[in-house]
């Protein structure tokens, strides 16, 4: 999520065009299903293709050639010293970012509490909020140009929840099965942070049952940014 977000916002500060073209080195495609060393993707599509199906390769690439010369370990440090002057401007008291894709690494940590604000954030970029919520997007390359893929999101709920409108998946034998989830009802917008799920299904099942608690509780209450701050309290939710 961070890595998109930084993304998005320096392309715009930078004046990048949504097609610029991000290429795919080998250990990136090492680290991705669907990408191979040489291949040539617009920089919107790459973001789409992070996003959707948790392409970790796509989130290296991206790093490298945003986070300065785009010429190796350099651009990644400056994409990684970008992510972390974010999250001090966001105020995230307990995150620091030494990878694009969210893997672990020596010093990279999160909170559920973080998660949730990176996750408004991108709720509220009128770019960025439309990428988290698609069920499913054809990806198209730039070299080979016959190369092309159906993206579907790894979130079930965009599907199963009724009002789902994102956020994103994760995994790492660390964490368990993690999601940010957001759903909109009746002008009101919640967002409920999980972590820890032994199994795929039990983020599901728990963002669900907490995005239910929390319309239950701020039935008849506006939409304001306070009444999105259920999450704090509920992402402490366990089996």
């Amino acid at each position: 999520m961070m890595t998109a977000l930084v993304a998005v916002k320096e392309s715009r500060y930078r004046k990048l065009k949504t097609d610029r073209p991000i290429s795919i080195r080998w250990d990136e495609a090492e680290e991705s299903d669907f990408l191979a060393a040489g291949d040539v993707l617009p920089l919107w599509e790459i973001i789409y293709q992070m996003l959707i199906v948790s392409d970790n390769g796509a989130a290296y690439a991206i790093a490298r050639q945003l986070g300065g010369d785009g010429k190796g370990a350099d651009g990644v440090g400056g994409f990684y010293r970008r992510m972390n002057q974010y999250a001090g401007a966001m105020h995230l008291t307990g995150s620091y970012f030494c990878d694009a894709s969210g893997l672990p690494a020596p010093g990279h940590v999160s909170t559920a509490r973080d998660l949730s604000v990176i996750a408004r954030y991108l709720l509220k970029d009128e770019d960025l909020k439309p990428m988290v919520g698609q069920q499913a997007r054809q990806i198209s390359w730039i070299y080979p140009q016959a190369k092309g893929m159906l993206a579907e999101n790894t979130n079930e709920l965009l599907e199963k929840y009724p009002g789902c409108c994102g956020i994103k998946t994760g995994f790492t034998n660390a964490a368990g099965y993690c999601l940010a989830a957001a759903a909109e009802r009746n002008g009101r917008r919640l967002l409920a942070v999980v972590l820890g799920g032994a199994e795929s299904g039990d983020r599901f099942i728990a963002a669900a049952r907490l995005l239910d608690y929390g319309f239950d509780l701020v039935e008849g209450q506006p939409l304001t940014d306070s009444s999105v701050g259920w999450h704090e309290h509920l992402s402490r939710w366990k089996r």
